[in-house]
């Protein structure tokens, strides 16, 4: 019975040397094979799918932050940021074959991720919004003034601005790396500055239109104000047969040009002139009306004057002049 119970012990010792030995290389086994994957690359993943491979996840990482930082508005503060999809890693495992030569360094990775998300068709999209303080000068707001005795379009500066300094926060958003908004989402004044004060013409102002605003033409309503706005020209030179009130123009054509602004199509010589609208005397003359000498015609301005585009008399061009009432033919009143 003894002499059983010992061979019987020994068969268990056996037993259990064998399973340690069988464990022991289990283990060892085990070890090799976790190191082995440990070492194994990773494979930075776009919504599950491998895009590229890089050594460790740790290079996968600084991968994608440097891609990200390369997107950051540069001198941001960055406040939200997104991509249109999910962005991941994934170690390859054991099983899963490779090519050793598609493992890119960092900067590999991120000239590729770069270039990816360049084309038309990108990878995936980041969205950054980021926040920048830029200190910069500002002009206040203008203050307009009226000036009834001005045409409308036309503005005299009475106060000239003085820029003064604000500190604005800007909110910028890059997408892929390229600026696609920036807003002034705050300010603070640092130094003040001076207001312009600007005063516009308020005369023949189209009727619905703001006098701030407005840089057309105006409407002229009478002959009072078509002759005061005929001195808007004085200067401008004399050419004989000429149209243009900057590079020439001749008495004719001066007249018809101030008289189109009101809307009215005159004559294009002296003698058409001379029977339009109605035969007035100088003494019953209102300004606006057509003076016609013999080879000469001229707007009348009222109080004996005349504005007219002459030759002589020291200057050549747009000028005002006393009537020669010796000499006039007739005076023709067109617009009432």
């Amino acid at each position: 019975m003894g002499k059983y119970v010992l061979e019987q012990a020994k068969g268990i010792n056996k037993s259990i040397k064998v399973l340690i030995v069988l464990g022991i290389i289990i283990a060892v086994i085990a070890a090799v094979l976790v190191v082995m994957q440990l070492n194994r690359p990773y494979a930075i993943t776009v919504d599950g799918e491998n895009i590229l491979l890089v050594e460790d996840k740790d290079t996968g990482e600084a991968v994608i932050e440097k891609l990200m930082t390369s997107y950051q508005p540069e001198g941001t503060k960055l406040k939200n940021l997104t991509t249109d999809k999910e962005l991941g890693f994934d170690i390859i495992k054991l099983w899963e074959d490779y090519d050793e030569d598609s493992i890119m360094t960092r900067k590999e990775a991120v000239a590729f991720l770069t270039a990816e998300n360049a084309d038309g068709d990108p990878l995936f999209t980041t969205t950054i919004k980021g926040r920048t303080k830029v200190v910069e000068e500002y002009i206040p707001e203008i203050e307009y003034k009226k000036d009834d005795e001005m045409f409308a379009g036309e503005a005299r500066v009475e106060v000239e601005g003085v820029a003064g300094t604000q500190k604005v926060t800007y909110e910028i958003t890059t997408v892929n790396g390229e600026e696609t908004g920036k807003e002034a989402v705050d300010s603070k004044v640092l130094e003040e500055g001076t207001a312009p004060v600007i005063y516009k013409g308020t005369m023949g102002l189209p009727e619905g239109e703001d006098w701030r605003t407005y840089e057309g033409d105006p409407v002229l309503h009478n002959g009072d104000e078509m002759s005061k706005y005929a001195l808007k020209y004085l200067g401008a030179p004399y050419k004989y047969g000429g149209y243009s009130l900057t590079d020439g123009i001749d008495c004719v054509q001066f007249v018809r040009a101030m008289y189109a602004k009101y809307g009215i199509k005159l004559p294009n010589n002296h003698k058409g002139l001379q029977n339009v609208g109605k035969g007035v005397s100088l003494g019953n003359a209102k300004p606006g009306d057509i003076v016609c000498y013999n080879h000469h015609v001229a707007i009348y301005l009222g109080d004996g004057k005349i504005v007219h585009s002459a030759r002589g008399g020291g200057f050549n061009g747009v000028k005002t002049s006393n009537v020669n009432f010796m000499k006039i033919k007739t005076i023709r009143h067109v617009i009432d």
